[in-house]
């Protein structure tokens, strides 16, 4: 294992409530936003609509008061897109860029996705001090996550857990399995010898490909693990495998 660094930008406006040089615990509130404040975060998927379900969207939404990782829309099971409120508070709509407007309230928190010893705290970033590996991957979708990695390895679309919810998986050899699994809730996805046809930009899981061998390693320095987190960053090519 080595010393990953992990960042986390903090968004204008939020107060941040960890103390630099101490450790967090998965799930503990890292920054939050006062009432009254008004933010603005990117709605990933959002520019693959069309006019019309945007329109439906904004109407459904705006004025509700939101949960982080709401689902907001979900299309066909053919390509199923998901947009999901990417933090909770009051819907004061879209703008057109994209970037919904939440006002900041009870909800908007953001709580840590994983367990961290110590993590420093710095103008405009968190930063989580971790220990595990690091692996390279090609891009696919552009949307980054944790998820928890159980060691699901799939290679026919029968195979796809319905249980994948927040997990991150392996799919290997038909393109359909990552249908299935996007809309099953799964949280990210490691592509092993598929040849990828479609455009998964707009998807709303993290996807990357890797070499099979790549990704028997994940599956090797897993095992033993009481618990192991993968982070996928498509936008950078990086798999952080952490096990806590």
């Amino acid at each position: 294992m080595k010393k990953i660094a992990w960042v986390l930008r903090i968004p204008e406006g939020a107060e941040v409530v960890i103390k630099d040089g101490r450790g967090v615990d998965e799930g503990e509130v890292i920054y939050e936003f006062r009432q009254g404040n008004v933010v603005r975060l990117s709605l990933m998927g959002w520019k693959n609509l069309g006019v019309k379900e945007r329109g439906e969207i904004i109407k459904k939404i705006s004025g509700r008061n939101l949960v982080k990782g709401e689902l907001l829309w979900s299309g066909s099971w053919i390509k199923p897109r998901q947009l999901r409120s990417p933090l909770g508070g009051k819907c004061l709509g879209i703008d057109e860029l994209g970037n919904i407007m939440l006002l900041g309230g009870s909800e908007g928190k953001y709580w840590s996705p994983i367990s961290c010893p110590k993590v420093r705290v710095e103008k405009g970033r968190i930063v989580f001090e971790l220990k595990g590996w690091e692996k390279e991957a090609e891009g696919i979708s552009q949307v980054k996550g944790w998820g928890e990695f159980k060691g699901v390895w799939v290679t026919n679309l029968s195979e796809v857990p319905t249980d994948i919810q927040n997990q991150i998986i392996i799919a290997e050899g038909d393109e359909a399995i990552v249908v299935k699994a996007e809309a099953l809730g799964v949280k990210g996805i490691i592509l092993v010898d598929i040849e990828v046809d479609t455009d998964w930009k707009g998807a709303g899981v993290a996807m990357v490909k890797m070499e099979k061998k790549e990704a028997e390693d994940i599956i090797r320095l897993s095992k033993g693990s009481e618990k192991t987190r993968v982070w996928l960053n498509p936008i950078s090519g990086k798999v952080l495998l952490v096990l806590e």
